[in-house]
């Protein structure tokens, strides 16, 4: 997806609050903005949104001297977020108990879309409550339940599952979606985070932390790049991408780098943007849960 013009002055407010949570010196600060205007002055409209905040997110690591600077912000949404597993645990056994394994299926889902909240590119300061209005409307929130059916229909005779992660935080209710999934697929699932920090997108560490990796294989994509920009990633990430029976790919920048992609894919996020929105599976607002069964 490229660049809308619309997306410039986003870039401008997320450089400047990106860089105003790292460090409180003015001089700096002003050095990161000046950077970051004149990358964004020569930004190809061809590309896309993640692959500018690729570049404005190494301005900020370099100038401030912080290699990742929501490292903070990273470990308390996974805290945040592994408080709420019990909870969720108990309404998706739940729905299991009054449908069916799917209808369970469907509440991981989303609980996985609830979670997509904590994103600190949209979002520039911690706040507990974003994540808790996301759960509050987790029922009443319409999703496309025909593409959930799919989803599970295609997990279940998939020899190879990869999953595209999103947020810190978000990926424990990720790790509770895949437990949701029948037992006997769970060898065959690859969990992709990012290789090096970027913004609070998952890293392996955070895999680690929350235990991702206790339950399937966790890598890397080879990158820092928010969403998953292909040219960039790794050789083993690429040969397990175009081999997988299914991509579940998560979040809003996953699905800005993968919309027009050659393969088919499972996008699952909350739209945060009105450029995306008219984007996304023929329309959506500002605030809407997408599950999107992504045909080329």
């Amino acid at each position: 997806m490229r660049t809308y013009l619309d997306c410039i002055p986003c870039f401008v407010k997320q450089a400047l609050g990106a860089a105003r949570q790292v460090i409180d010196d003015e001089q700096v600060i002003e050095r990161v903005m000046k950077r970051v205007c004149a990358a964004v002055s020569e930004l190809s409209m061809t590309e896309s949104s993640p692959e500018m905040g690729q570049k404005i997110h190494r301005i900020i690591r370099e100038e401030t001297g912080n290699s990742d600077p929501y490292a903070k912000i990273k470990r308390l949404s996974n805290e945040m977020a592994m408080r709420m597993v019990d909870i969720a645990n108990s309404d998706i056994e739940s729905a299991k108990h009054v449908g069916n394994e799917v209808d369970g299926f469907e509440v991981a889902i989303r609980y996985a879309i609830a979670g997509n909240a904590m994103d600190f590119a949209i979002y520039l300061e911690w706040d507990e409550k974003r994540l808790n209005d996301s759960l509050a409307v987790l029922k009443d929130k319409f999703i496309d339940r025909q593409a959930v059916e799919n989803l599970w229909e295609a997990i279940g005779k998939a020899e190879q599952i990869l999953i595209l992660a999103d947020n810190a935080g978000e990926i424990v209710f990720d790790r509770l979606l895949m437990e949701t999934m029948p037992t006997e697929v769970l060898p065959f699932i690859t969990y992709a985070v990012k290789q090096s920090a970027v913004i609070n997108d998952a890293l392996k560490e955070d895999a680690d932390e929350v235990g991702v990796s206790e339950l399937v294989e966790v890598i890397d994509n080879g990158t820092d790049a928010p969403g998953t920009v292909l040219e960039q990633c790794s050789n083993k990430f690429m040969k397990l991408y175009r081999e997988a029976d299914v991509v579940i790919s998560k979040g809003q920048a996953n699905y800005e780098t993968l919309c027009d992609c050659d393969r088919e894919v499972y996008f699952l996020l909350q739209v945060k943007c009105p450029i995306i929105g008219k984007y996304v599976d023929s329309g959506k607002e500002v605030g809407d849960w997408v599950v999107q069964h992504y045909l080329p």
